[in-house]
């Protein structure tokens, strides 16, 4: 479909730096959504706003149109596209401080991604969950956890972009703990896993 190429260029276009190409692709993929139903294409392009949303830092922008969205499709979009956004807004409301609320939807968006084994964004959401564990909470110990688990998923999907994460973030608890050897040998599997995705 048309309306898939256009959010896929538009989301490409703004990784490579272009914005003002990739907002004419968004532009043009919202217009053709307005004339035919395809839920499907309204939630890619909600989903590929992310970056651009949070770059701008217009997060109660952000934070509307998910939630417009949840409310008002949520039951009958398909599971993964719930988890999908929900994972989403989960980490977006967690910008304003609303950690608690944040961390019950990732909860919940990973619980839906695990029942559908759907592990390409799992990480994410393990990864957002220990984020607000060392953080927010301060308990090094549930965000190792967490962090572990994200390290787990990411080595089996081959995820690098989460491997490398996923041993910077477990660095920092160790570096915050004072356990200077743990932090090199995750530091060093981070920059591992940076020369390999080059």
């Amino acid at each position: 479909v048309l309306v898939d190429i256009y959010i896929k260029k538009f989301s490409l276009l703004y990784k490579l730096n272009e914005r003002k190409s990739s907002i004419e692709y968004a532009v043009k993929a919202k217009r053709l959504l307005r004339n035919f139903n395809y839920p499907d294409g309204l939630y890619e392009l909600v989903l590929s706003m992310n970056d651009i949303m949070s770059n701008k830092r217009k997060y109660d922008s952000y934070i509307r149109i998910l939630k417009n969205i949840l409310d008002s499709a949520g039951k009958s979009m398909s599971e993964c596209y719930f988890a999908r956004l929900l994972s989403v807004y989960g980490r977006i409301i967690c910008n304003r401080n609303r950690y608690e609320e944040g961390m019950v939807l990732l909860k919940k968006a990973l619980a839906i991604f695990e029942r559908l084994g759907a592990y390409k964004y799992i990480p994410d959401c393990l990864n957002s969950i220990g984020y607000i564990y060392s953080d927010y909470y301060n308990d090094m110990g549930l965000a190792r956890e967490y962090y572990l688990k994200c390290l787990e998923v990411s080595t089996k999907i081959n995820d690098l972009k989460s491997m490398e994460r996923s041993n910077n973030n477990l660095a920092e608890i160790y570096r915050i703990e004072d356990r200077y050897d743990k932090a090199l040998e995750y530091y060093k599997n981070a920059v591992d896993v940076v020369r390999i995705s080059q």
